[in-house]
Order: C-alpha cells, then structure tokens, then sequence
C-alpha cells in the first residue's frame, strides 16, 4: 500500500500503516535489542567491559541514524506506511542508547562522558536531518529544542548518579526524586510549547504525530529514570508518574483540539476526572502527602481557566477538600487540635457531603443534610448536643429557602423539627443553662433571612420564622416571670394598679370613638 486511504479516521490510517508495514522492518529492531541484550549479560566480543559497551552504544546509536535516513528516503517515494513505522521506531529508539551508559557509568575514566556528548550529537542530527528532509516534516524548532532537552536529561541522569557513587552513595535517592516529581513533569509540560501545524497529506504532518513522537521520547526517559533506579538497588513504584500523569492529563485537556476527533471526545470526557483522580491514587499509594497537596491546590487555577468548559465547583470542590486532608499534620493539629489526620479526612469529607446537600434544591437533601449536621457536630466536636440541634435547625431553616415548593409533608416535617427545638430550648432556659442563648443566636438569623424573603414574595415557609420569634420571646418571658414571682406583693398591687388605669382609659378612648363613629353613619351630631 504506497497510498493513504482518505476515506479512514486519523487512528484508522496509523493503525493501518502499523499493521501492514514490510514485515523486516519489524524484525530489524527486535534482533538488534536481542543482541545488544544478549552482549550486556554475557558480554563475549571483547575482553573488556568498556569494549562491549562502547561497541553496543555505537551500533545502536548508528541503527538509530539510519533508521532517521531511511525513513526520509521511503516518505520521498510516499512509501506512507513503511515510512510510518520507521518513524515510530525511530521515536521509540530516540533516547535508547543513553540506556547503556547508565548500565556502563562503572566505566574508567571519561568513557561515559564521551558516549553521552557523541550521542547528545548523533541525536541533534538526527532531529535536523528530519526537519530538512523528510517531506512534509512534522520536525518544528520547538520539538527539536524538547529533543535537545530530552537527551541532555538522559546523559545527565547516569552522570549524576555516577558523581554520587564517587561522592555520596546517598545522593540518588535524595535526588531521584527530583527527576521523578520535577525533571520528568516539566519535560512532559514542553508539549504545551509544540506549535499548531497546518494539515497535509502525510499522516506525520499532523500536529498529534508531533505529540507522539515527544511521548514516546518521554516514555524512553522513563526507562532510563527505572535504569538507574535498577542500578541503584532501587523499586519503581507507580506513584513516582503520578506528577507527571497530571501534568498530562492537564496538557492533552488543553490541546484536545489538535487531536484526531474521536481522541478529543475521550480526551474531554475522561482528562476532567483524571486531574482529581491521578493525585488521589498517587496519595494512596505512597506520593509525598505534601506534592499530592500541591497537585490538589493546583488543580483550582487551572480550573478557573476553564469556566464554561467544565464542572468548575464540583472538581474545586474536591480538589480544595482533598487539598485540605492532605495538608502537613502540623498545619492539621491547628485547625482541628484533637483530631489527627484519619479523623480529619472523615471530618473533611462529611463537611463535603453537607455542602453537596446544600447545594441541592430537594427537601429531602434538606432534611438528610440537617441530620448529618447535627451528628457532625454531636459526633467529631467537644460541643454540647444543644449546639448540635440549634447548628441542625439552622442547617434546615436555611435550606428550606431553595425549595421550589413546600407541601403539606415538609410542612409537617418542619413542624416536627420546629417543635422538639422549641421543646429542648425551653428545657435549656428553664435549667438555667447558657446554653439556651445559642437558640436565640440561630431564631435571629432565621427571623431575619425567612421575613427578607418573604417581604420579596420567594418561597419560604412561615413556620420558621414563627418559630424563632417564639424562641426569642422564650428568655424574656421566663426572666418576667421570674421577676414577678420574686417581687413584693404591695409593689405588684401598686403595678397593677397603674396597668388598670391605663388600661381603662384606652378602653374609654376606644369606646368613645366607636361611637362617635356609628352618630356620624346616622348623621346625627357628634356627642358634645
């Protein structure tokens, strides 16, 4: 097949040029991996360890340049699907043969060094010979400056670890982090800088076949990162992608566009749960609290720049609360002294459910978040049960002000609700405990809020309201009481006196006025 197939997706047509490519292209690479293999665990074609080394390093890196060559001399022919697949190939064997100076930094003298510049080199002309002679060249000067910071990254990370056995035998653990959770996240984030390009016939002058070629160099870096670590006695845990899979997921939401159509409808389906998802799996398996924090207050930025695009609140929501239980555990003993950091994920999380209840428009979101409130605050705080039942009736009263309707059973209910408020309140104020304030904190907001609404005509029950002026009159009507049981009787006597008056005079008022107005309905005079 020396044509592309136009009719075909993207995905189709690359897979095509995968499948039924010359089969000794296929070949070809796997017996050259086999026998460097084979020549690094037995080496036999030279006495020396050097010798092998440097012979495995030059075949491989020279494999690599004529794979570059061959693939330029077939995409002139428009031989499509040959010349993807050694493109592809070219991409997976970019970064191979800094591979083996990782395995050879136990090398004497500056052999290392003078493989990794000699590959740095090869590797830079390889990118050049690309971008000026492949037709229709998917090479731009951003991908080769990447290149170029991909393979200096590759020969700097053995020599690294070389000046640390020399030096420190500690130092790589100290810095594979480093590489891990930094290094290898900004050189995914490089994607972001790779231009738009404009559309032709070959399938590897689309922009995407630029971010494949950048990935599969990433996924080479990766190798070596695991070679080294190999080197050093070291375990690879899946955790240790978990910055830079972030770092993708955010990058391929932001370029989806220039993927092929049916990738962008994954990619913006599946990249919003990702962001939130990766670092939540990182923390559970073992990343540095403290970076899953970061990836987590992040993720609110980033999400801002995405208003109208995606689930905004819902994703900051989650990420500012696994944010928070991710905090260090000084920063946790000062917001919550007693609790250590399983009790504060539980309380974080329970503080989330509330406000996903809240949020929600339902009575019964209502009524279940009431609930959760009140078993919250009773459960996983040093307060009182009154602070408990006031924080549940404050939680409901409020929430009742989105409901679209009240009928008659949220009617009962909150009569209900209302009513063992109003019954515990007055058991407090008859103790005599200072509890019973919180009721009148909580009557005046409701008071307040519930009549505002009201005086504009939106939904909102009555009994609410009702309730807390009767809770605020609770106090002062017990405190009258009180001081009219404890007064002398000829002061009450003198008291009333002055209130019967009183109110015999607005009785004769009233009364001469009633009938002032019935003479004038007669038309009669008015009394003299």
């Amino acid at each position: 097949m020396n044509a592309s197939d136009d009719t075909r997706s993207p995905l189709a047509r690359m897979a095509a040029a995968v499948m039924v490519c010359n089969p000794f292209l296929l070949l070809s690479p796997m017996c050259l991996l086999y026998g460097i293999y084979r020549a690094v665990i037995a080496p036999n074609l030279f006495e020396t360890e050097t010798g092998n080394t440097v012979f495995n390093f030059v075949a491989l890196a020279f494999y690599v340049l004529l794979v570059c060559v061959t693939s330029t001399l077939l995409a002139r022919k428009r031989i499509m699907p040959d010349t993807m697949m050694l493109l592809l190939i070219h991409a997976l064997l970019f970064v191979a043969p800094f591979i083996l100076i990782a395995h050879g930094v136990f090398l004497d003298g500056p052999v290392a060094a003078s493989l990794g510049a000699g590959g740095i080199g090869c590797g830079m002309a390889q990118l050049f010979v690309l971008r000026k002679r492949l037709a229709e060249s998917f090479v731009s000067p951003q991908l080769i400056v990447g290149g170029a910071l991909v393979l200096v990254s590759n020969f700097a990370l053995p020599m690294l670890f070389r000046h640390g056995l020399e030096k420190n035998n500690e130092l790589w653990g100290a810095t594979g982090n480093y590489a891990w959770n930094l290094l290898l996240p900004l050189l995914v984030a490089w994607l972001n800088v790779l231009p738009k390009r404009a559309e032709c016939g070959a399938l590897w002058s689309r922009t995407w076949f630029g971010f494949i070629t950048f990935l599969l160099w990433l996924g080479g870096t990766a190798v070596q990162l695991w070679t080294v670590a190999y080197v050093d006695d070291r375990a690879v845990h899946g955790y240790q992608f978990a910055v830079a899979a972030w770092v993708l997921a955010w990058t391929a939401l932001r370029r989806a566009e220039d993927l092929p159509a049916l990738c962008a409808v994954w990619v913006r389906k599946l990249a919003p749960g990702a962001v939130f998802l990766i670092p939540t799996a990182g923390a559970m398996s073992g990343l540095d609290l403290n970076i899953a924090c970061a990836l987590f207050a992040l993720n609110l930025p980033l999400l801002l720049l995405r208003i109208g695009q995606l689930p905004v609140l819902a994703l900051a929501g989650l990420s500012l609360a696994a944010a928070i239980c991710c905090l260090p555990v000084h920063w946790i003993q000062l917001l919550a002294p007693h609790a250590d950091r399983g009790l504060f994920t539980v309380m974080t999380i329970g503080a989330l459910v509330i406000g996903c209840l809240a949020y929600l428009k339902d009575p019964r979101a209502g009524f279940m978040g009431a609930i959760a409130v009140g078993i919250g605050v009773a459960g996983y705080t040093e307060l009182s049960a009154t602070f408990a039942l006031n924080a549940a009736i404050l939680f409901l009263f409020l929430h009742q002000l989105r409901w679209p309707e009240i009928r008659r059973d949220e009617s009962i209910l909150l009569c209900l609700a209302a009513g063992i408020w109003l019954a515990q309140t007055l058991e407090r104020e008859m103790a005599g405990s200072i509890d019973a304030r919180v009721a009148c904190f909580v009557a005046t907001i409701v008071a307040t809020i519930c009549l505002r609404n009201a005086s504009r005509g939106l939904t909102t029950s009555l009994i609410p309201p009702i309730c807390s002026i009767v809770a605020l009159l609770i106090h002062p009507t017990h405190r009258l009481a009180l001081n009219v049981a404890n007064a002398p009787s000829g002061a009450l006597a003198i008291g009333l006196g002055f209130l019967l008056l009183a109110a015999g005079a607005w009785h004769a008022l009233k009364r001469s006025d009633k009938e002032q107005h019935a003479t004038l309905e007669r038309g009669g005079p008015g009394p003299a």
